[in-house]
């Protein structure tokens, strides 16, 4: 069974969706913080802002990865379908090569 390097490619523009999805939410979420500051004055909104800012890195920073894994799919699929490919081409020149061996006695 070969790698259906069609099936890979879907998975990670799925992958690539979900990390714009994050990017979005990131973006949501900085506007809401700047909302919140222009509308609320308080002394534990410090905490607000450092818990949306610390969550505004790991979105980042899972986007990114996600990115990242998107195309480390795509590469590795390919790899596997080139390694695919020489494995046949060398099982046929194997066959052919026992085939004339097979003619010649």
């Amino acid at each position: 069974m070969s790698i259906n390097v069609s099936a890979a490619v879907s998975l990670a523009n799925a992958v690539s969706a979900n990390a714009s999805s994050l990017v979005s939410i990131k973006n949501s979420l900085a506007s809401y913080k700047m909302v919140l500051n222009e509308a609320w004055q308080a002394t534990e909104l410090q905490y607000v802002n450092s818990s949306i800012d610390q969550l505004t890195r790991e979105l980042d920073r899972l986007s990114g990865e996600l990115t990242s894994i998107s195309s480390d799919i795509i590469s590795v699929a390919y790899e596997i379908k080139r390694e695919e490919e020489e494995a046949a081409a060398a099982a046929a020149r194997l066959q052919a090569e026992k085939l004339k061996q097979a003619t010649i006695r």
